[in-house]
């Protein structure tokens, strides 16, 4: 039970489809939209091979449970691009 709680966009659609009680909150501040956290891995590790192990698990789950799940692929982009893109403002 809590008065104010921060909820990342993903988790706001899950509880607006999944939860019958969601429709009694309600949105009181919203920051711009920003990327999703990276995936990282240790140095050393084969990161390409990495990568295309959970591109393949993703295909491997069925188009219902992808659907369900809201995990579609991967989005390959730099480090460099990544750092790039907008960030919320500090508090």
């Amino acid at each position: 039970r809590a008065d104010l709680a921060a909820v990342d966009a993903l988790t706001w659609h899950f509880l607006k489809r999944d939860w019958d009680k969601a429709d009694g909150l309600e949105i009181c501040a919203t920051t711009p939209a920003t990327p999703t956290l990276p995936y990282i891995t240790a140095l050393g590790q084969n990161a390409a091979a990495l990568r295309e192990a959970l591109r393949q698990a993703i295909l491997s789950i069925g188009p219902q449970d992808r659907e369900t799940l809201q995990i579609f692929g991967l989005t390959e982009i730099s480090a460099e691009t990544y750092l790039k893109l907008p960030l919320p403002p500090s508090p």
